[in-house]
């Protein structure tokens, strides 16, 4: 075994000298002729006795029996091509990438992260020692340890492509963002001694769940990849309906910092440009108008119930479907009724108070009178509070499936 891990090694120092570099105008292109591939940069490695004690300590932590036993893993930061939001011109993006070091064939399994604020929680950063220094990493790195060849893209918006404002919630690009990731991954493991069998697993929670949905949705419409499952958890698959809800809601939400950066990057993608003066309630305009509209939007200084908030005029523009270019924004970024050819295994918490459950709930809904393959679970807690259930359900589903 000792001389398979040093072929193993030899062999990806080779590829990265020589081999692994800029593929921009090289072989190995997608369905739709694009090479994603630029440059895998390993970051670190950690053994199999690291990853065994860390496992450990999670199923004592959580309660959680997985049967399966760690192996060493090498982590790498991707560097692949992209498309701008608006399809207008190419971009450099990033994500994280964990291999297992081994001889055997392993399925890939790509996650999508939720909602983050800055470049330090994007799944790709890592400080100078090089830790899983955050939760989010240690359980890819527990999950990739069992088996897997994770893959998670940090967005347009996050690390290499930092000075571009992610897209938050917009279905397609977020699609075609993940989605040439995991075609960027192929083209790397191709070249490399890594090897691969044809499964693909798919998950992803709150953004990541949306981000899921709208991968597999990408996926099936723009290309001959197979998904094996798809696993989307508390995202809001179902803009039109949850749009409705929220403004019709008469008391403070704690979430509606974000529901407004979901319109600002509508407002600008879908070239709409409205000013705040004619969307929200004169007392917030000017917070607004200088703000940074994202996960860091101090909601102290607005008003957070929808009513006071928005302007009556604005809200009833969407409630009764008269202002056409939000309401055709809004509802070109819903993605809870399509039909999907691989199956998809849903999770929501009961109580979740930020990405409403009617969400999944529909979604569910309609892809089953579709003819899709879809189910729905309902975890106990709230958006937080379901997060380490969801893994624990969805780690032992792909194991099953792997």
């Amino acid at each position: 075994m000792k001389h398979l891990r040093i072929f193993f090694a030899i062999s990806l120092l080779v590829c990265v000298i020589f081999s692994c570099r800029d593929t921009r105008n090289g072989e190995s292109p997608t369905d739709d002729g694009y090479v994603n591939f630029i440059i895998a940069d390993s970051i670190t490695t950690r053994t199999a006795g690291e990853m065994q004690a860390y496992l450990n300590s999670i199923k004592l932590l959580y309660n959680i029996n997985f049967s399966e036993s760690a192996k060493e893993v090498t982590i790498y930061k991707v560097l692949y091509k992209t498309k701008k939001a608006d399809l207008s011109e190419d971009i450099d993006a990033s994500g994280l990438l964990i291999v297992p070091n081994t001889e055997e064939s392993l399925p890939l399994l790509s996650y999508q992260h939720g909602t983050i604020s800055s470049d330090t929680d994007a799944p790709s950063y890592f400080n100078t020692n090089f830790s899983l220094n955050s939760l989010e990493r240690q359980f890819l790195a527990m999950v990739s340890s069992m088996g897997f060849i994770i893959l998670a893209p940090d967005y347009l918006g996050y690390n290499a492509s930092k000075n571009y404002p992610h897209p938050y919630e917009h279905a397609s690009s977020l699609g075609k963002t993940t989605y040439d990731m995991i075609s960027a991954v192929k083209e790397f493991t191709a070249s490399t001694a890594i090897k691969t069998t044809d499964k693909l697993f798919l998950t992803g929670y709150s953004e990541g769940g949306f981000a899921t949905m709208a991968l597999h949705k990408h996926i099936e419409e723009n290309s001959s990849v197979s998904v094996t499952h798809s696993a989307p958890a508390a995202g809001a698959y179902n803009k039109t309906k949850f749009t409705n809800e929220i403004l019709y809601k008469n008391q403070k939400l704690p979430f509606i910092g974000s529901y407004l950066w979901v319109l600002d990057v509508y407002n600008k993608l879908y070239n709409i440009n409205r000013p705040w003066n004619e969307m929200v309630t004169s007392s917030n305009v000017t917070v607004l108008e200088n703000a940074t509209i994202n996960s860091t939007l101090n909601i102290t200084q607005i008003n957070t119930n929808p009513q006071n908030l928005f302007l009556s005029s604005f809200r009833a523009g969407i409630l009764n479907a008269t202002d056409s270019d939000f309401v055709n924004a809004i509802k070109d970024n819903d993605l809870f009724d399509w039909t999907p050819k691989a199956p998809i295994t849903l999770y929501h918490g009961l109580s979740d108070n930020y990405v409403y459950l009617s969400n999944s709930e529909t979604a569910y809904q309609a892809i089953s009178n579709n003819g899709g393959t879809i189910k729905l679970v309902k975890l106990q807690g709230n958006h937080t509070t379901a997060v380490i259930p969801y893994f624990v359900n969805v780690i032992n589903l792909f194991l099953e499936l792997k």
